[in-house]
C-alpha cells in the first residue's frame, strides 16, 4: 500500500492515517469503500445507542380513582431511584391541566406511587396522566371516571 505524501498530515491520529490510506489507495474499489462506510456508520450507531440503554420511560401508568382521590402508579424499574426516576407527573382532566407534580426521586426502585386529591369529578370525566422520566421518554395513562 502506497501513501501519497502530499495528503499526509503528521498531526493526525493513527485512525485518521488509516482512513487516509484507505481512501488514497487507488487499488481499493468502490465496493470496499461502501463496506468501510457501513462499518464506520455501524460503530457510530452502536456508540449512540449504548448511551440510551439505561434511559427509558415508564412501562405503564396505572390509574385508579376512588372517593375523590386519584392513585397514580408509574411502573418504572430502575437500579438507583435517586438518579433515574419519574421526574414529572402531569394530570389532565378533560384535556385541561389541573396539576403538575415535580419529583426529585422515585418512591421505590420498581415504581412511583402518588396519591392526589381531585374531589368532585363527575362520572364520564376523562383523566390523563403523563409521566416523564428524568433521563428519557414519557408514558401516559388514561382513566374515565365511573
Amino acid at each position: 500500500m502506497q501513501l501519497k505524501e502530499r495528503n499526509l498530515d503528521k498531526n493526525l491520529l493513527p485512525i485518521h492515517i488509516l482512513l487516509i490510506k484507505f481512501y488514497v489507495n487507488e487499488n481499493i474499489n468502490i465496493k470496499n469503500r461502501i463496506k468501510m462506510k457501513k462499518i464506520i456508520l455501524t460503530i457510530v450507531a452502536i456508540f449512540i445507542a449504548s448511551s440510551f440503554v439505561s434511559a427509558h420511560p415508564a412501562k405503564k401508568v396505572n390509574l385508579t380513582y376512588k372517593n375523590g382521590v386519584l392513585k397514580i402508579e408509574a411502573v418504572h424499574g430502575v437500579k438507583d431511584p435517586a438518579k433515574h426516576y419519574i421526574k414529572t407527573l402531569q394530570i389532565k382532566v378533560d384535556d385541561k391541566v389541573v396539576k403538575e407534580i415535580n419529583l426529585d426521586k422515585q418512591s421505590s426502585s420498581l415504581s412511583e406511587v402518588t396519591e392526589v386529591s381531585l374531589p368532585g369529578l363527575k362520572k364520564g370525566a376523562k383523566i390523563k396522566v403523563k409521566s416523564t422520566c428524568s433521563q428519557f421518554g414519557s408514558k401516559q395513562g388514561k382513566l374515565t371516571v365511573e
